[in-house]
């Protein structure tokens, strides 16, 4: 039995095709193995960046659509211990998957500017059994997600949306909300 340092089974199902393609081109499993039981993951995809005080912190910002955040919900969720940062610019996708199923895996949401956020602002402030707190950037985010979370909760950002405003990329989207864990 492998053991991967990634979260999901998105992607133990990626590690179980690169593994294929690998055996096909003549690598032997033992490394094979040893290469896909060290690969931590790529930057801002369910990367866990640090745990404070038993709370966990995940960096998922390159998830830019629901169904992105709906797989980093279902790979870290247990018993509604998400506190999900989402919002940002208006992408075209449907969320009613998302805002369907949030309540599953979410005690709290918080809700950062953007079109795409004002455009589901109340359908998002409607969903039944989570706290909803609305903020003016991403490092108030990260400090009300802090002061929200308990032991065995874990933080997570995964926007959902595009990047907006000052974030004028994911990359610096992410690089933000590290800033602003390592600040705490």
């Amino acid at each position: 039995h492998w053991k991967l340092e990634m979260l999901g089974e998105h992607n133990r199902y990626n590690a179980g095709i690169a593994l294929q393609v690998l055996r096909t081109v003549g690598i032997d499993d033992e490394d094979c193995r040893k290469t896909v039981e060290s690969f931590k993951g790529v930057v801002g995809r369910l990367e866990y960046l640090s745990q404070i005080k038993g709370v966990k912190i995940y960096n998922d910002t390159t998830a830019t659509t629901p169904d992105a955040t709906m797989v980093a919900l279902k790979a870290l969720s247990k018993n509604k211990n998400i506190i999900l940062i989402l919002g940002g610019a208006y992408t075209g996708y449907d969320y009613v998957e998302l805002i369907k199923n949030i309540s599953i895996y979410v005690s709290a949401l918080i809700l950062l500017p953007g079109s795409g956020t004002i455009g589901l602002r109340e359908k998002i402030e409607n969903i039944k059994d989570i706290v909803c707190i609305k903020v003016l950037n991403l490092e108030q985010a990260v400090k009300k997600a802090k002061d929200y979370a308990k032991k065995g909760d874990t933080v997570l950002f995964s926007p959902g949306f595009d990047a907006v405003g000052v974030d004028i990329s994911r990359k610096e989207r992410g690089e933000r909300f590290i800033k602003a864990v390592r600040n705490l």
